[in-house]
């Protein structure tokens, strides 16, 4: 499944990828179907965050889950990785999630219209 799972580790690689996008790809409509769907999409749609700094935000400990859930319905949702060393000194690679600018706009979208039908259509 790596193939849904881009692995980004720089900024200038993002934008050789917003440039290989299919546009019929980029018109589809994204949805969101849960408030932790929402929540994490609001978190990078402002910012790449990283993962640690996502479960407080999204209140999941799963949160690949719930980004491979969201990229499952189209959203292009990219891996970053940078080298840190943890509290042993090791060197590891710590990952965080930014969204695709090109659906900025499709992602305000689904966070307005999964928040209508939260407060009028029942979604809990």
């Amino acid at each position: 499944m790596m193939e849904n799972r881009p692995n980004i580790t720089n900024e200038a690689a993002l934008e050789v990828l917003n440039h290989s996008i299919n546009s019929d790809t980029a018109k589809q409509s994204l949805i969101i179907n849960s408030m932790r769907q929402y929540r994490l999409v609001l978190a990078i749609l402002e910012q790449a965050r990283p993962t640690n700094e996502l479960i407080g935000i999204v209140g999941a400990n799963n949160v690949p889950d719930v980004v491979k859930r969201l990229r499952a319905y189209g959203w292009r949702i990219h891996t970053i990785t940078a080298p840190v060393y943890d509290r042993d000194g090791n060197k590891v690679d710590a990952g965080s999630y930014k969204l695709d600018p090109s659906q900025f706009e499709q992602a305000k979208a689904a966070l307005k219209s999964y928040q209508i039908k939260k407060n009028f259509g029942g979604l809990r």
